[in-house]
């Protein structure tokens, strides 16, 4: 998910506010028309989590019913993905930051970039528990 910042009308209320989008949905996407590679990973995803801290005051406490009670915290989680979430086609938009780690080694060995993805492709096959998803995620796999 990624980070949407928004102004909230009770901000004066509010100490800490994020609400946090799907990676596929319309926010800060270039249509498919619009990208290099024609590829678009919006699909207009509704899945949101929103996280609001309210500042322990008197005037929240006394409009608050739940500040009342000492809960200052709210976290609302909306489901409703639009999209399969263990797709391939899903799978190839994580982030990878440990496989980048392990293709930087594969670089400074002096590997160039079709060997090096040639020789990860094979030490996944030669792991017990492979999978064919195991090319398709990014996290393991980025070619």
């Amino acid at each position: 998910m990624h980070v949407r910042l928004g102004s909230d009308k009770q901000l004066k209320s509010l100490y800490f506010s994020h609400k946090y989008v799907c990676h596929h949905s319309y926010f800060n996407k270039v249509p498919s028309s619009q990208n290099k590679r024609g590829i678009s990973k919006n699909s207009n995803c509704p899945a949101t989590f929103t996280i609001k801290v309210k500042l322990d005051i008197k005037i929240v406490r006394k409009r608050d019913e739940y500040s009342k009670r000492g809960l200052f915290t709210v976290i609302c989680k909306s489901e409703g993905h639009n999209h399969s979430l263990e797709t391939s086609e899903t799978l190839r938009f994580f982030p990878s930051y440990e496989c980048r780690e392990t293709f930087v080694e594969y670089f400074n060995v002096g590997m160039s970039i079709p060997e090096s993805s040639k020789y990860h492709e094979n030490i996944l096959h030669m792991q017990e528990n492979f999978t064919i998803e195991m090319l398709a995620n990014s996290r393991i796999n980025p070619t």
